[in-house]
């Protein structure tokens, strides 16, 4: 702890922003990966969970909801891609920031 005392401080505002995208990147990639579970909604795992009778299941298939879905789906997707993109420039910021610091304190 003694040894960031001594740190110039601009080593230091770059190890606080590498923290920060770090941070920020870890919490895209999870909004990226964690499932919404949404009983409500018409479609999905969540509804079929909820018949209590294959033959519900049939019924709800009878109806071709594909093209729909599929837009849906093709939505909800490049929305995540938009974040991994966002997650990997903000690790990349976070790895040369800290990295940054690291050589201008080891220079002082």
């Amino acid at each position: 702890m003694a040894a960031l005392g001594k740190a110039p401080t601009f080593a230091l505002a770059l190890a606080a922003v590498g923290i920060a995208a770090a941070v920020a990147s870890a919490l895209l990639s999870v909004l990226v990966v964690m499932p919404k579970l949404d009983p409500t909604r018409s479609n999905g795992f969540s509804r079929w969970a909820r018949c209590t009778d294959p033959d519900q299941i049939r019924e709800a298939l009878a109806d071709d909801v594909r093209p729909a879905r599929l837009h849906a789906l093709s939505v909800l997707c490049e929305r995540k891609m938009h974040l991994l993109q966002w997650a990997a420039r903000l690790a990349l910021v976070a790895v040369l920031a800290v990295s940054a610091a690291a050589l201008l304190s080891a220079a002082a």
